[in-house]
């Protein structure tokens, strides 16, 4: 039923709030007829300390406050007039008995309103243990630790310690493959701690293990090496196939190790039961008591996921007792702050009692976010003190709980739904235009939208005002409510990267048609302005990812954000910065401040310093200056004079971030001398910005910490639909809405599901076997909170909402096509039967084309118009692959590409992949297979190591033996079993063939190679290179901007090695190209090639070796002397697998044709 406002405010309440129902304009209305006495218990008038307000964050309190104090005020004024424009006021005047009297209540609480109960919940929960301690049976001592996170650190640094020191070996190594830092267990078991009803599968039951197993895992492995059992299964029918055969030396290492590892797969690849399947046809498999022996514990390894559930449990038990104690000293954390008071009110019914007397009134807002343990609070009150006339109204709206990662809980939503007497609902749509309403409804008006049930269902909103179809307009036509920006069918499947890529360049095309000043968009016949348009994303990788397209097209955006300062990179990188000036004459403490990216120093600058005695000697001054400025003048002077003396203002402004670097970078020395004033002590104030990065909570976010805008000009906003909730905008583009058809990664330690008992009541799991029926709840849980992300994202807008739809692979599987129909599988299947006045469908180009410009109404095509590349003149300057790359472009190739990364930032290391948010931690890896495509790390960091490593190398030494692979392990933060995986990796490269005549890396010898030979030949003229590499067939697709070449071309070759009197371009590279080994194949490789440009590079490298041949060996010809070129794909090259390796000896013609090309 709609809401009444002429309701009984007694009992429980819960109103369901659309988006844009005017939610908190109720609120204040309630508090009004509150404080007028106005259907209250007994017609008692509350006071502004007897009505509690509850929301979600702390600006949202203080916006609350806002709002309620100005309604209260515009109530006293109308009162005292006797009449009012505010339908709800003038109501209120017209039911009252005595205006006079009215007018002195609403002034009493204008006068206390000071003292007006609105809080947070750990702000309400704050002010009992420190106001009404003793009514609620309390400690009178206890207060909140500021710093939380540093004390549930301390915690899991206390429990970290006791699980390696006092717990069985095996459990030891189980608690570090799974929690390998602190740090890692603290994040594990965060969302737990504060958990009710909180259980575990498998539930941990072990009266059945044996310790004998523990014992039979040591005699086994202690059997293979004493009686080589390597050996009897190289000699044996195995087929050369199967993982029995790949594996024999993984085994072997494994046997040689002191871990269990229960769950590697090992165990179970030679019992007596596998080992027959193993077996070529018609051979007899090996025998021998030790596969026996290997059946017997493999048929017993499943009782190790219960002693790891016990695990689990013990684990979070002892955090629990750890901050209980912290508890009895008085010293709680917020989590511990909410279990207190729910402890207190629900165990104790005097407590309870207490605070319903002197909160009679309890209005909680944003009630969809909450939990169950805050949910419990207000209930238990609110039951103790009901017979009293109790009011707790509940306001939300739970297609709208987004916020599940910081412990949401919709279920407690659900449970408090059918334990309220009253049910309300807000359908009146405020916001939006009538269009845009009704293009919304017809979408979203489905069953089985929001949940499987149907618990949740879409109200369909009501507008508040009259149809106005010619209110949006482009180019002179009227606009539907919701565009599609959707691929034509005929297009490539893409990848994620290049489609987010093409829809973003789509919609950078679309915003410069709209900003025209003639013909573009206009709302109510009015121009639109930038900003008047937000672009909304998942994450920040995406915004970011918007911000570098628009500013490519010349269209200015600012990326709004919650977020931190403190808690941004540059903090840390300011903090290297102070300690470089706290130590002027600490050589390499000055080397690591300036060789920080805040500092913006180039290669050659930092190569000086290295080299120069002198210039560092000159930097040490200067920053001995510095330290002066600091101690005279404090911490924010002499971040000032740093950006003066190194002129990171004009270093900066010129880089997309620049502005944003800047601005932190003030915001933090306004922060900095804050402290300093609590903090005299220069190092500690450097260890607080150390220590705040890696502790603080960010729950919690102080509003002088919230990241500031970096301007204040007219210019398009992106955000996140999480940071956009509670806002509007009069357009909204969603540019990639076709999100959540990607499942969760298998391979992920332990889950969280909820499931409903019997009695209807929802129970939360942990899963820690992957059990399927919990992994299902899970990954529909998961998909209902996407379809509830995209309602927030989809009801921001008051006029117009774009939508872009890709053409990745799983888009029936995506948030767009459940909302378009569950069986969609293309965008354009089901959009066609979109109405035309409701719905634009944008068939977009290939933006890598350009096209003419025209438009048309309807479901008609648009074709926008492309920005043309400049080409480049260039006069003499040094090239380099690297260089020439930038200028290239690809069209992609017919059929799904594969799931290449952006370039890295480092130079020379361009082909190396970022680092994905979701990757598992190295120590999760089972096999080497899981460990290279899964959990080895990425980015351009990881390739710039392994690099070091083959660099530094001797193929022919075991690596046992050489230092330098411990080397790299540590600097990868590898730990076991994953370093021993890591050097089953780097032999199996070692021992692969490279080309037919037989060379192996570890068949060089060290007089035979030559490592990162750096060369330079000149260039001259008119370039014709990519033309004559396209005849030679290189290069395919490419088109690029360069017309002239001059200077000097330089570059590295990895390693160019003799073998057999022939020479070899090798190239090591480190790019994540799947995860399966046929991404590797001959023809993954040379797509990889193909889309990187590699043939260019190896075109110039060949020419570099004839160059260099010309002169070392002037009597032999290069067509002897030439081997080929070898480019390594480190992350295919696993065990015996042909795969990984790309070889190309490339005709003598072709090359000499391209050197001609470089220097006619």
């Amino acid at each position: 039923m709609s809401f009444d406002h002429n309701i009984a405010l007694t009992g429980q309440h819960l109103i369901e709030a659309s988006a844009g129902t005017g939610k908190t304009h109720l609120l204040t209305t309630l508090y009004l007829r509150l404080v007028l006495g106005r259907g209250t218990y007994e017609a008692r008038r509350f006071r502004p300390q007897e009505i509690l307000v509850v929301t979600f964050t702390i600006a949202a309190t203080q916006a609350l406050k806002d709002r309620i104090r100005k309604r209260l005020q515009r109530a006293y004024t109308d009162f005292c007039v006797g009449s009012s424009d505010d339908s709800e006021i003038n109501g209120l005047i017209s039911d009252s008995e005595d205006l006079a009297i009215d007018a002195k209540y609403l002034r009493r609480a204008l006068l206390w309103f000071d003292e007006a109960s609105i809080y947070t919940i750990h702000g309400f929960c704050t002010r009992v243990i420190q106001d009404r301690s003793f009514d609620a049976g309390l400690l009178l001592d206890q207060s909140v630790d500021t710093q939380e996170n540093a004390m549930l650190l301390e915690a899991a640094e206390d429990v970290f310690r006791r699980l390696h020191q006092s717990r069985p070996p095996l459990e030891t190594e189980m608690a570090l493959k799974q929690w390998p830092t602190p740090k890692a267990l603290l994040q594990a078991f965060s969302p737990l701690l504060s958990m009710l009803d909180l259980h575990f599968h498998p539930t941990g039951t072990i009266a059945a293990f044996d310790p004998a197993l523990i014992d039979d895992m040591l005699t086994a492995k202690r059997r293979w090496i004493e009686e080589e059992i390597d050996q009897l299964l190289k000699a044996s029918a195995l087929k050369r196939n199967v993982k029995a055969w790949h594996r024999i030396e993984a085994m072997t290492q494994f046997c040689q190790g002191s871990t269990f590892e229960p769950d590697n797969i090992l165990w179970q690849l030679w019992t007596s039961s596998a080992l027959p399947q193993a077996i070529k046809k018609d051979a007899s498999p090996p025998e021998h008591p030790l596969f026996d022996l290997l059946q017997t514990i493999s048929d017993r390894l499943g009782i190790f996921e219960e002693v790891n559930s016990l695990l689990w449990q013990d684990t979070l038990r002892q955090l629990r007792l750890h901050l209980e104690a912290n508890q009895a000293l008085g010293k709680l954390t917020m989590d511990n702050l909410l279990q207190v008071v729910h402890h207190a009110v629900r165990d104790q019914a005097v407590a309870a009692q207490s605070l319903g007397k002197h909160f009679p009134v309890m209005m909680i807002d944003e009630f969809q976010d909450t939990d169950r343990t805050q949910y419990a609070i207000f209930r238990s009150v609110h039951t103790a003190a009901q017979s009293s006339g109790h009011l707790l109204v509940l306001i939300g709206d739970p297609k709208q709980a987004i916020y599940r990662f910081r412990g949401a809980d919709i279920h407690a939503y659900l449970n408090a739904r059918g334990e309220s007497q009253h049910h309300h609902s807000l359908t009146k749509n405020w916001r939006s235009s009538s269009e845009l309403i009704d293009a919304t409804n017809r979408l979203f008006d489905q069953n089985h939208l929001f949940t499987q049930n149907d618990s949740i269902r879409f109200l369909p909103s009501e507008s508040q005002s009259e149809p106005n179809p010619e209110g949006l307009s482009l180019a002179s036509e009227v606009l539907p409510p919701i565009s599609f920006l959707v691929p034509d069918p005929e297009f490539t499947v893409l990848n994620k990267d290049q489609d987010q890529h093409r829809l973003a360049t789509l919609l950078a095309l679309q915003v410069q048609h709209w900003l025209k000043q003639d013909n573009g968009l206009q709302i109510n016949h009015k121009p639109v302005q930038a900003a008047q348009i937000a672009v909304l994303t998942r994450d920040r990788n995406e915004a970011a990812l918007i911000k570098t397209v628009f500013q490519a097209h010349g269209i200015d955006s600012v990326l709004l954000s919650q977020d931190r300062v403190l808690d941004q990179p540059i903090s840390q990188e300011l903090a290297t910065i102070l300690q470089g000036v706290l130590t002027p004459n600490d050589a390499p403490a000055v080397l690591s401040a300036l060789a920080t990216p805040l500092m913006r120093l180039k290669l050659e600058e930092l190569q000086a310093l290295q080299d120069s005695e002198e210039v560092l000697e000159a930097a040490q001054t200067i920053f001995g200056d510095l330290d002066g400025v600091w101690r005279r003048q404090g911490v924010a002077a002499a971040i000032v004079r740093l950006m003066t003396t190194y002129d990171l203002s004009q270093r900066w402004l010129s880089d997309i971030e620049g502005a944003r670097v800047l601005t932190d970078l003030r915001h933090l020395a306004e922060l900095l001398q804050q402290q300093s004033l609590l903090m005299p002590d220069r190092g500690q104030l450097i260890r607080w910005l150390i220590q705040d990065y890696a502790t603080a909570d960010r729950s919690n976010l102080d509003d002088a910490q919230q990241l500031r805008l970096e301007t204040d000009d007219n210019l398009i906003t992106l955000m996140t639909f999480h940071g956009a909730k509670g806002l509007e905008f009069d357009v909204v583009c969603l540019p990639f809405a076709h999100f959540g058809h990607n499942k969760r990664a298998s391979g992920s330690t332990a889950s969280l599901a909820i499931q409903a008992n019997e009695q209807g009541e929802y129970e939360s799991f942990v899963n820690l076997n992957q059990d399927p029926t919990l992994n299902a709840l899970t990954e529909q849980s998961d998909r209902e909170e996407n379809m509830r992300l995209l309602y927030v994202a989809m009801t921001r807008a008051k006029y117009h909402t774009v939508l872009g739809l890709g053409t990745t692979k799983g888009f029936h599987q995506s948030v767009t096509a459940r909302l378009l129909g569950y069986h969609v599988t293309s965008p354009t299947e089901r959009l066609s039967t979109l109405a035309a006045d409701l719905y634009r469908i944008t068939h977009t180009i290939n933006p890598t084309e350009n096209q003419s410009s025209s438009s048309a109404q309807g479901g008609a095509t648009i074709l926008l118009p492309m920005i043309e590349k400049p080409t480049t003149q260039t006069d003499w300057r040094i090239h380099s692959y690297s260089r020439l790359q930038q200028n290239l472009s690809t069209t992609a190739p017919q059929g799904e590409a594969a799931d290449y990364a952006q370039p890295s930032s480092i130079p020379g290391f361009d082909d190396d992949d970022p680092e994905p948010g979701n990757d598992h931690a190295p120590q999760q890896a089972a096999n080497l297979e899981r460990f290279v495509f899964h959990a080895f790390p990425r980015g351009p960091i990881v390739g710039l190591q392994m690099h070091t490593l083959f660099e530094q190398l001797n193929f022919q030494q075991p690596l046992a033996e050489q230092p330098i692979v411990g080397l790299i392990s540590d600097r990868l933060e590898l730990i076991q079993p994953a370093r021993g995986l890591f050097y089953d990796w780097v032999n199996a490269i070692l021992q692969r063939p490279l080309t037919d005549t037989g060379l192996c890396l570890n068949g060089l010898d060290q007089a035979a190679r030559a490592d990162e030979i750096e060369f330079h030949f000149p260039l001259g003229g008119q370039s014709q290179v990519l033309k004559t590499a396209q005849a030679h067939g290189y290069l395919p697709k490419t088109q690029a901007s360069i017309v002239h070449l001059e200077g000097m071309m330089t570059g590295s070759i990895d390693l160019l090695c003799r073998w057999q009197g022939k020479y070899y371009v090798i190239d090591y590279k480190t790019n994540h190209l799947g995860d399966q080994l046929e991404d590797y194949s001959p023809a993954g490789l040379k797509q990889a090639i193909a889309h990187h440009h590699y043939d260019l590079q190896y075109l110039i490298y060949t020419v570099a070796l004839k160059k260099m041949l010309a002169i070392a060996s002037p009597s032999e010809s290069f067509e002897d002397l030439f081997g080929g070129v070898i480019y390594l794909f480190l992350r295919g090259m696993i065990g015996n697998h042909n795969q990984g390796v790309f070889f190309d000896r490339v005709d003598v013609k072709a090359i000499e044709a391209i050197e001609l090309a470089l220097n006619p």
